[in-house]
């Protein structure tokens, strides 16, 4: 799950300590507060890594890959006490991530969760990843699109039909408040790539979906994400346990870097567009029949390349379309686990799948200055549970229909 443009808040939690014999105890989202090295505007403790492992890169070979994992986080039984601010059912934690490379360029990385043994921890025992957001605290990036609220629910295509409607609906999003002058399409306000308190570097949801950075046209264009030698990493993510017991588990991230700033590189942005425009992510999908909602015009306002498209819906999403210039230039569709392949839980006495992944889209596409942007997010409820609550078992009405992209400002 892309929490690029998400507001984050962030919650502070302790750092660990080893007892006798190097054992940790586990993390609380209560724990008590010691800020180590943390930035002095945003007051975040420091936790360091339990463990780190180098091993073969697959994504470039003259790239460092890293596995690091911190912890032991605990998530609190599906009845128990919850701090959680986006799930009223999960755990957050949040702090600065110790051994993190700085002076470096990411080429790509992955975040899920795992136990102790190293075995992942997932729907099928219990445990779901409601988001990871990790954060560059530090990085300034440059907003590279408009955009105003509102939805259409009844999706007209966007390669012949005029613009939806605008409407309201309840802000979730981090974006700047500085609107765009010149301009008749409603309020507009400029979006950049961060969440207010740190620009997104990695992260996921349930999917585990990983963060590329890399072209797949090298010779079109080389990018990467380029993290300061001063600037720190974060992450801010929750947890919900749907079991009756806690459960100690490990945020874990399996990333590639290269060492400074390599000559030909691009310093590129991770970013999203949503398909409620600017007046929030979230929105209720059609509990009991297929729907799909299109956004108001996006407008690009810093010419740039375009790529790594990949969608991010919760259950019940089918796929995330977008068009340029009314042109469909990218389809990503979700893709679900599979029951027999032990990639499910009941819920409630009925099995639950969640989104695994997605296809995406990886061609480099250039964008200009004034480039109409339109997204279109499906789902279908009758095909794919919407994901259930934790304790009453109800579908719960939260959806997003995003789509996070790579994108190469032009210098």
């Amino acid at each position: 799950m892309h929490f690029s443009l998400i507001c984050i808040s962030l919650y502070t939690i302790g750092v660990a300590v080893a007892t006798p014999g190097h054992v940790r105890q586990p993390l609380t989202s209560k724990s008590k507060l010691v800020a180590r090295q943390s930035m002095p505007a945003i007051n975040l403790p420091t936790m360091e890594a339990f463990d780190t492992k180098e091993v073969e890169p697959k994504a470039d070979s003259s790239a460092i890959r890293k596995i690091m994992r911190w912890g032991p986080l605990r998530v609190n039984a599906k009845n128990g006490t919850h701090t959680g601010k986006l799930d009223p059912t999960s755990d957050a934690f949040s702090a600065v991530l110790d051994g993190m490379c700085t002076d470096c360029m990411y080429i790509t990385g992955s975040t899920y969760l795992t136990y102790a043994n190293g075995s992942r921890a997932s729907i099928a025992t219990g445990i779901y990843n409601h988001h990871v957001f990790v954060g560059d605290i530090g990085k300034k990036q440059s907003p590279i699109y408009s955009c105003s609220t509102g939805a259409n629910t009844t999706t007209p295509n966007p390669e012949t039909t005029e613009a939806p409607a605008e409407g309201g609906h309840a802000d979730m999003e981090g974006m700047s408040a500085e609107g765009e002058a010149g301009h008749s399409h409603g309020d507009r306000v400029r979006r950049d790539g961060t969440s207010g308190l740190a620009v997104q570097l990695l992260g996921s949801g349930d999917d585990g979906a990983p963060m590329s950075y890399a072209s797949s046209q090298p010779d079109v264009i080389k990018t990467g994400f380029y993290v300061g030698k001063e600037e720190k990493v974060m992450h801010s993510s929750e947890y919900v346990n749907y079991k009756d017991y806690p459960q100690d588990i490990y945020m874990t991230i399996d990333y590639e870097y290269i060492p400074g700033k390599p000559e030909g590189y691009s310093d590129a942005l991770h970013s999203s567009f949503t398909v409620t425009g600017c007046g929030g992510a979230g929105y209720e999908p059609a509990k009991n029949k297929a729907s799909s909602i299109l956004s108001p015009p996006l407008y690009i306002t810093a010419a740039g390349t375009f790529l790594n498209a990949q969608a991010h819906l919760h259950d019940g999403g089918i796929n995330v379309r977008i068009f340029l210039n009314r042109a469909l230039v990218c389809d990503s569709v979700a893709e679900y686990g599979s029951a027999d392949a032990g990639e499910a839980t009941e819920v409630g006495g009925e099995a639950w799948t969640t989104i695994k992944g997605y296809t995406g889209c990886s061609e480099a596409i250039s964008m200009e200055v004034g480039d109409e942007v339109v997204v279109e997010a499906s789902y279908d409820p009758t095909k794919h549970r919407l994901r259930p609550g934790a304790v009453d078992h109800s579908m719960m009405g939260e959806a997003m229909g995003m789509m996070g992209f790579v994108y190469a400002i032009k210098q």
